[in-house]
């Protein structure tokens, strides 16, 4: 029970840290948009000699629009320019916190690992018999088995990483006969995306 409660934890950590950061940057620009907002129908009102009905909820609904515009350009703008500077805030505020802090190390180092083309710890994309002989799961080929290993299981000649979906950041590291894998032809990120997608992206539509 703790040992799933933990797992449940570190999987769950990741994305709801995402989720409250995301509410607070969208509140941090909704705040004071909600002020322009209602300047603006005042004027429309004053100068119309009109009076809006639900002002209120018309000004939060401006403020939020207009919040989700600007939100959307400064990610845009992030993305080509801020790549490295987003990087160093994100390690400043969570990589120093006890346990959250190691959670985020996880998630950065495996997500880096799956995504950067530049990075060689996985070969090739392949498919392994797992749990049992007639289903196959999505792995990554990793390298040659150890030679420690092999005074205890002869046959065994590759090493493959077997994620869960669709949150990548835990699996299964398994030692297979070179024989039990079969090349997908799929590259890392695709195979990533696949996961990511819960199986239900057809690779051969990213071609």
């Amino acid at each position: 029970m703790k040992r799933a409660f933990i797992t449940g934890l570190i999987l769950f950590l990741p994305l709801g840290i995402t989720v409250w950061l995301l509410l607070k940057v969208f509140r941090l620009f909704t705040s004071p948009l909600l002020g322009l907002a209602d300047v603006v129908l005042n004027a429309l009102e004053t100068h119309f000699h009109v009076s809006l009905q639900m002002h209120q909820t018309l000004a939060h609904g401006i403020a939020r629009l207009l919040s989700l515009m600007l939100f959307l350009c400064a990610a845009l703008l992030l993305g080509f320019t801020g790549r490295k500077f987003m990087g160093w805030i994100s390690d400043l505020m969570f990589a120093r916190i006890p346990f959250i802090g190691w959670i985020y190390r996880l998630s950065k180092e495996v997500t880096t690992t799956m995504f950067d083309p530049k990075n060689t710890l996985f070969k090739q994309t392949i498919l392994v018999p797992y749990p049992h002989s007639d289903a196959f799961a999505l792995g990554f080929l990793v390298g040659d088995t150890p030679s420690y290993f092999h005074k205890y299981v002869q046959k065994t000649e590759v090493v493959v990483f077997v994620p869960t979906a669709p949150y990548s950041v835990a699996g299964f590291l398994l030692l297979y006969p070179s024989k039990n894998t079969y090349p997908t032809g799929l590259t890392i990120e695709d195979g990533c995306t696949f996961l990511l997608r819960g199986g239900s992206l057809d690779p051969t539509i990213q071609k």
